[in-house]
């Protein structure tokens, strides 16, 4: 089933709409009004929008033209691609969203994988994951576009270039107005270690374990340039234990001294060092073994 509605009104209630195919927008449904003054709507309550495939934006949804509005609750929006923006949403200038207790997954697009919105977005309770993108897997942001997400887990999403969960972008003239209500949690599945706040992932500058800069989204964040995160951890502890340590030997001149350590962990290097008689700096030892 695939739908197109200009200049009306478009409900779909427990409906499934799959495995349809766009050339232009809108893989699943084309929400537009067909004239730049008049509006149009579309509200989904349950459901499944899965498996489509647009040549250009929005692979599952996508609006354009006229003054729209998106509401959507509950339901899923998975698995479907677009070769341009919004893998699985794209909400055009002047395109309200708001979605509520949706799971958003394994969606593919350029600029937002999972969702791409222009205007603003209001999102509650929602999962978004899986998805995958250029910049902005889960979720991207145009220019200064206002948001608030509360109660959401945008996590475990994949960005080539910058942002693998959210890329917002903004100017001087169009500062970000992002809040992001609730720290993020659940475990990042690339590494199993547990999700514990938001991170810069900015290009140039991606997340890592030991490149793993905090952003604080206590409050609303009001950037006035791009602004790249990911659901992620700091750096992690490294676990290790030294079960036994060296102990002294006394050796004759030009005989071999053998010392012994024993430690438990993953991953360990060693690297023994000595010092003279009479000195007080350690030296790398370049001779040695460790195990």
């Amino acid at each position: 089933m695939f739908a197109q509605f200009l200049m009306s009104d478009f409900i779909i209630t427990v409906c499934t709409i799959s495995c349809n195919t766009s050339t232009c927008f809108g893989g699943g449904v084309y929400i537009g009004a067909s004239n730049s003054t008049y509006v149009a709507s579309f509200t989904m309550t349950g459901g499944t929008i899965s498996n489509n495939t647009s040549g250009s934006y929005g692979g599952g949804v996508a609006t354009y033209t006229g003054a729209i509005t998106i509401d959507i609750t509950g339901g899923t929006i998975s698995g479907n691609s677009a070769t341009g923006y919004g893998g699985g949403i794209y909400a055009a200038n002047r395109t309200t969203v708001s979605v509520a207790n949706c799971e958003v997954t394994g969606n593919t697009g350029t600029y937002g994988g999972g969702v791409y919105v222009y205007t603003s977005l209001t999102m509650t309770g929602c999962t978004v994951t899986g998805n995958t993108g250029t910049r902005g897997g889960g979720l991207y942001l145009y220019t200064g576009c206002p948001a608030t997400v509360s109660d959401s887990s945008i996590a475990n999403n994949t960005a080539t270039a910058a942002g693998d969960d959210i890329y917002a972008n903004a100017s001087s003239s169009k500062p970000l107005s992002l809040t992001l209500s609730g720290t993020p949690s659940g475990t990042l599945t690339a590494c199993g270690h547990d999700i514990d706040g938001w991170y810069s992932d900015a290009s140039g500058s991606r997340w890592a374990e030991d490149n793993a800069v905090a952003v604080d989204t206590s409050e609303t964040l009001t950037n006035t340039s791009a602004l790249a995160l990911k659901a992620a951890h700091g750096a992690a502890e490294v676990e290790f234990a030294i079960v036994t340590h060296p102990e002294d030997v006394t050796a004759e001149k030009g005989s071999t001294a053998t010392f012994t350590v024993v430690a438990t962990g993953t991953d360990l290097t060693y690297q023994w060092q000595y010092q003279t008689a009479t000195g007080s700096k350690w030296y790398n030892c370049t001779t040695t073994t460790g195990e």
